[in-house]
């Protein structure tokens, strides 16, 4: 400690270390350096060489199911593997007050691939389809998004009815408060009665496989969730449930 004068110092020993170490290498010289040589500002080594220290992690996203992970993913995944490192020394990244934080639970989505495969959506993406598909709306349908989308972030536990005749804009309405939903780094599950309309919604199942419903189902029949399972996880998890066909399910 003391040996390096400044940043400069820690500049050059990352710009060295990144030309024969991996990203797990260099995240590991990233946290001794937040831990025993006091950067005065980490947040300007992180934003320079995050590229560097993240350049494993696009592979250990696809082995958790995130088929084409964006850059912010890979950072954000590698902010919370350095927060991990830090852990095992006794200290939190949010010490170093400068550095920007993990936003994701990445804990859980390591843990839980059920959590894993409805955390890996495209946040940017989703949100520009968001965006364009509001434009088009109709007054009842943005009245629909509005009413659902604030019961989703604010945990409102509302049960809303929507109904509409064919060719209404029924599903785009859907799958535009889905991805809403999951633009803002939340759960929001599809489901449909049937295999027809489960594949109109997007990441849609049908409503058995989703929550375990027996067939056939009888008056006492129970869905086979058990408690401390990923699933169980999940739908504790969940902000929105969006079951399709609803009065047909059996």
């Amino acid at each position: 400690m003391g040996l390096l004068e400044n940043d400069n110092e820690w500049r050059q020993c990352l710009q060295e270390a990144a030309i024969m170490q991996s990203g797990a290498q260099l995240r590991s010289l990233f946290v001794t350096l937040l831990l025993f040589c006091h950067p005065a500002k980490p947040d300007e080594l992180w934003e320079e060489f995050k590229e560097n220290i993240c350049d494993d992690l696009a592979h250990k996203l696809r082995q958790r199911d995130v088929p084409n992970p964006t850059d912010a993913q890979l950072y954000d995944f590698g902010l919370h593997l350095i927060n991990k490192l830090l852990q095992s020394h006794g200290h939190r990244l949010s010490e170093w007050t400068q550095m920007p934080a993990s936003t994701m639970d990445w804990a859980a989505y390591e843990d839980n691939p059920l959590l894993a495969a409805q955390l890996a959506y495209d946040i940017p993406s989703l949100q520009q389809l968001v965006a364009n598909n509001l434009q088009t709306f109709n007054e009842e349908q943005k009245t629909a998004y509005n009413t659902v989308f604030d019961s989703a972030m604010n945990e409102r536990g509302k049960l809303v009815f929507l109904h509409s005749a064919g060719d209404g804009g029924k599903t785009f309405v859907c799958n535009t408060i889905a991805a809403a939903v999951r633009a803002e780094g939340k759960i929001a599950l599809t489901c449909a009665s049937s295999g027809i309309s489960a594949i109109l919604l997007v990441g849609g199942r049908t409503s058995h496989s989703t929550f375990k419903i027996p067939i056939p189902s009888h008056d006492d029949t129970t869905c086979s969730i058990r408690r401390g399972t990923h699933l169980a996880e999940l739908l504790c998890r969940t902000s929105l449930i969006i079951w399709d066909e609803v009065p047909m399910q059996n």
